[in-house]
C-alpha cells in the first residue's frame, strides 16, 4: 500500500521515532556541472526525508500501516496544466492505456546538469524544465519534479513532502500519481559515486530531454540502480533504458511504468523470472534488470464507433399487395473505448420502423456515437419484390461463313421479345464471347443470351445460337539457312525460318526435320506443313546449307586476303592455309597438320603482328571450329 505523510499511526509504535526527522538542506552543486544555458536548480527547493531503516522495516511488517512524512512550507510552487493536441474530449478518453513495447538497447550519452540535494526519501521541489512541451495522458508540461525512489511526477506538487519509499500498486488513486516510473523502490542517492542528472538536447522540433539515475544505491543493501529516461518531443514518446537494476533486500519491491493523474490508469510491461520462468507485472516485482529498454507511446486518436446493423432483408410482397410485414430486427456498436450506443434507425421514406414495406428497395440508415459524439452511420436495404417472372422469345439461330481473311463474321442477330403482368420490362443480351451484340462473330459457336427484367427485379432468359465457319487454310513460307559445319557430323540447327499464320489459328505444326537437328555438310531439303482447326494444311519447303571444312578454309583464306597482309607476314599462314585446303579430301592428316601450323603461327605474335588482336582471335575460332570439322586430334 502507499503511505500518506499527513496521516500518521504506527499503533505501538511511540510518535518519539518521528521526533528527529528532520528537513535537510544541502548546498547545491557546483556551476561547473552544467551548461551555462541549463537553468539553475534552488537548492532550497529539495526535500530529504529521513527515514530511519529500522523504521522502514517496522512500517514494511504492517499489511495495513497508513503513510509516513512531515509539512514543508518549501512544496508551494505555481504550475498551469493546458489540454494538448492528444487530450480526450472526455474523462473516457483520458484513461486510455499507453502503448508498451520492447526496443533496442541503445541510451543516450549521460546527461551533464546535477539535480542538487536529492538524498534518501528525497524530492526536488523546484520544477525542472523538460525544455519543451510534452504531452501526458492528454495534457502539456513543460516541467517536472524528481524524486530520489526512482520516478518523476507531472503537475502540481502536494500540500505536503511525500517519500513514496514504500511501493503501492499502479494504477490506484493514492498518491504519487501523474508519474513516470524508472525504478520505484527504495533508492538511496547518497551513496558514494551515485548521481541524478538531466539534459535538454536536440533541435526543436526534435528535441529530447534525458535524465539519468546513475550508480543510485539501494537503501539498507548493496544494490544499485542506474536507468535513463528518455521523452521525445512531437512523438511525446517515453523510453526507459536500464543499464543495471539490482535488488538484494527481498522486503524491497520494484514499479516501473506510466500512471495518469487520477490514479484511474497505467501502462506497464511484464518481466520472465530467470529462476522458474514466471512472467509478472513490472509492479510491486522483485526482480533485477540488465541492458533493458522499454518504450511507452501514447494511445493512437479516438476512431469513430462502427454501426453493426442487422443483415439485409429481402420478402416477397404478399398476396394481393404491393407491401409486406418486415422484422428489421436492431442494430448494435462497437468501438475502441466503453460507452459508444446506437442512436436508432431512419428509414429513407419517413415511415415508422415498423410501418409496411412498399415493392422495391427501402433503406434504413442507422447511426452511432461514442462518448466524444463522434457517430457513424450503416445502412440496412430491405427489398420487397414481385415474384411473378416475365416470359422472352430469342431470334432463330443464324449460320454463316467467314469473312475473307478474317476469323470472324458480321451477322444481324435480331431482336427478343418479352412479356410481363406488369407490363415493366426491359431487355439486355449477353454474348458467351463478352463481346458487343454488333461486334463480329468469331469462327464457331457463340451463344447470346437474351434476358427480360421487369419492374421488380424478377427476370427470364432464353437464348440464340450463331455458327460461323472457317472456310480458309493456313499460309506458310520459308527461308533457306545457311551455316558452318562444327563437326564432322556437321552442325546443329536450332531453329527455322518459317512464318505461317491463320484467319483463325494454326494448331499444328510438322517438319520432315525438326529445329534442333544435326544436317551433314551440304544441303538437305525441309518441308513444313501447318494444319488449322477446320482441317485446312499448307506446306513449305526450305534448304539448310551446311558448310564443309573445305568451304570454310576458302572462306578464312579470303578473308586474310582482304587484310592486307605483306607478303612477309601472310604468306607463310596462308600457304599452311592452302596446304591444308589441297589434302582435305584425302584424310590423310595433312590437314590437320597444317592447321596445327597455320594456329602456331597465327598465335606468335612475332609473325602475326600486323593482325590485330580481335583479327588474331577471330581466325583463331574459325582454325579451331575447322579442326573439328576434320576431326582432328
Amino acid at each position: 500500500m502507499r503511505f500518506h505523510a499527513d496521516t500518521f499511526n504506527l499503533n505501538n509504535l511511540s510518535r518519539s521515532l518521528f521526533a528527529g526527522f528532520m528537513l535537510s538542506v544541502v548546498i547545491s552543486c557546483a556551476d561547473s556541472f552544467a551548461p551555462a544555458s541549463a537553468p539553475e536548480l534552488e537548492p532550497n527547493f529539495a526535500t530529504d526525508e529521513v527515514v530511519p531503516e529500522s523504521v522502514k522495516e517496522a512500517f514494511l511488517a504492517l499489511e495495513s500501516a497508513p503513510s509516513v512524512g512531515m509539512s514543508s512550507s518549501n512544496l508551494s510552487a505555481s504550475y498551469s496544466v493546458t489540454a494538448g493536441p492528444m487530450a480526450s474530449l472526455s474523462a473516457a478518453g483520458s484513461t486510455r492505456p499507453y502503448v508498451v513495447s520492447r526496443v533496442a538497447f541503445a541510451p543516450e550519452a549521460s546527461p551533464s546538469n546535477v539535480v542538487p540535494l536529492l538524498k534518501d526519501d528525497g524530492f526536488h521541489g523546484a520544477f525542472i524544465p523538460v525544455g519543451f512541451d510534452f504531452e501526458f495522458y492528454g495534457e502539456v508540461h513543460d516541467k517536472f519534479s524528481v524524486h530520489s525512489n526512482g520516478f518523476i511526477m507531472f503537475g502540481p506538487l502536494p500540500g505536503t513532502s511525500q517519500t513514496f519509499w514504500v511501493v503501492d500498486n499502479i494504477p490506484a488513486a493514492a498518491l504519487p500519481n501523474n508519474m513516470i516510473a524508472l525504478a520505484w523502490a527504495d533508492w538511496d542517492p547518497r551513496k558514494a559515486g551515485s548521481s541524478i542528472r538531466y539534459e535538454t538536447r536536440g533541435e526543436p522540433g526534435s528535441r529530447r530531454l534525458v535524465l539519468q539515475y546513475e550508480n543510485v544505491g539501494e537503501a539498507g543493501s548493496t544494490g544499485k540502480l542506474t536507468s535513463q529516461l528518455v521523452l521525445e518531443e512531437g512523438t511525446n514518446r517515453i523510453t526507459i533504458y536500464t543499464a543495471s537494476m539490482t535488488i538484494r533486500l527481498s522486503s524491497h519491491r520494484v514499479t516501473q511504468g506510466v500512471e495518469n493523474a487520477s490514479g484511474v490508469t497505467a501502462t506497464f510491461d511484464s518481466v520472465t523470472n530467470a529462476i522458474n520462468g514466471i512472467t509478472s507485472p513490472r509492479v510491486r516485482g522483485f526482480f533485477n534488470l540488465t541492458d533493458d529498454a522499454v518504450s511507452f507511446l501514447p494511445p493512437p486518436p479516438n476512431k469513430a464507433p462502427v454501426t453493426l446493423v442487422p443483415g439485409n432483408v429481402s420478402v416477397n410482397t404478399a398476396p394481393g399487395s404491393c407491401s409486406a410485414v418486415v422484422q428489421v430486427g436492431s442494430a448494435n456498436v462497437s468501438d475502441d473505448a466503453p460507452g459508444a450506443s446506437v442512436v436508432g434507425g431512419v428509414r429513407n421514406d419517413g415511415l415508422p420502423l415498423d410501418a409496411l414495406y412498399p415493392k422495391g428497395v427501402t433503406t434504413i440508415t442507422w447511426t452511432s456515437i461514442d462518448v466524444e459524439e463522434k457517430t457513424s452511420t450503416a445502412d440496412q436495404l430491405i427489398t420487397v419484390s414481385d415474384a411473378q417472372k416475365p416470359s422472352i422469345t430469342a431470334p432463330a439461330g443464324l449460320e454463316a461463313d467467314n469473312d475473307p481473311l478474317r476469323g470472324s463474321a458480321v451477322l444481324v442477330a435480331g431482336n427478343a421479345v418479352a412479356e410481363d403482368n406488369c407490363g415493366e420490362t426491359t431487355i439486355s443480351n449477353s454474348r458467351s464471347d463478352n463481346a458487343a451484340l454488333s461486334a463480329p462473330f468469331p469462327v464457331g459457336l457463340t451463344t447470346i443470351t437474351w434476358t427480360a427484367k421487369d419492374g421488380s427485379g424478377n427476370t427470364a432468359s432464353a437464348t440464340q445460337v450463331v455458327l460461323v465457319r472457317d472456310v480458309e487454310a493456313p499460309k506458310i513460307s520459308a527461308s533457306d539457312i545457311e551455316l558452318d559445319a562444327t563437326s564432322r557430323s556437321g552442325a546443329v540447327v536450332p531453329s527455322f525460318n518459317v512464318v505461317f499464320g491463320d484467319n483463325v489459328r494454326v494448331v499444328q505444326v510438322s517438319c520432315t526435320h525438326e529445329p534442333g537437328s544435326t544436317f551433314r555438310a551440304g544441303t538437305t531439303a525441309v518441308t513444313c506443313t501447318v494444319a488449322d482447326a477446320a482441317g485446312h494444311s499448307a506446306s513449305a519447303t526450305f534448304n539448310v546449307i551446311v558448310h564443309g571444312a573445305a568451304e570454310q578454309i576458302v572462306a578464312v583464306i579470303g578473308y586474310m586476303e582482304t587484310l592486307g597482309l605483306s607478303n612477309g607476314a601472310g604468306n607463310p599462314m596462308l600457304n599452311q592455309l592452302r596446304a591444308a585446303l589441297g589434302d582435305v579430301e584425302d584424310e590423310n592428316g595433312v590437314s590437320c597438320k597444317k592447321l596445327d601450323d597455320f594456329i602456331r603461327m597465327l598465335t606468335d605474335r612475332k609473325k602475326s603482328s600486323e593482325l590485330s588482336i580481335a583479327e588474331m582471335f577471330e581466325i583463331l575460332e574459325d582454325a579451331k571450329r575447322i579442326r573439328a570439322v576434320l576431326g582432328c586430334q
